[in-house]
């Protein structure tokens, strides 16, 4: 995509040389030939990956997209165990500062209890 703004900038700088509207024209009909194709090997690829259309492939590329596959699963594991670790390291936050505000809470209780006791004295 940053290609197709780079080319597109380039045009315009262009432009301002020289106008030639049939160039333009034609630039515009390569580039939309061009990004319909990438447009269809991206949708091949992904119809694949989703195991799709596998029939035109041979054992090689296969081979390839079960290798890829296994790539993706990979860090997706990695990502999802990432988050849990991450996630039962809140809760361990949350926990220690449960029990300290327990203890604290435990405390006032006592503090209380033995004022209480001393104005019953």
């Amino acid at each position: 995509m940053e290609s197709v703004i780079e080319r597109y900038n380039k045009l315009t700088e262009d432009r301002h040389q020289a106008v030639d509207p049939i160039l333009d024209v034609k630039f515009w009909q390569r580039e939309a030939a061009s990004l319909r194709q990438q447009l269809q090997q991206l949708n091949d690829s992904q119809r694949q990956l989703m195991g799709q259309e596998l029939s035109s492939l041979d054992f090689d590329e296969l081979r390839h997209l079960e290798h890829q596959l296994e790539m993706s699963l990979k860090s997706i594991r990695m990502r999802k165990g990432q988050i849990f670790s991450d996630e039962i390291n809140e809760l361990h936050k949350k926990r220690s500062l449960s029990s300290k505000e327990n203890e604290e809470i435990h405390k006032k209780i006592e503090q209380i209890g033995e004022e209480n006791a001393e104005l019953e004295k």
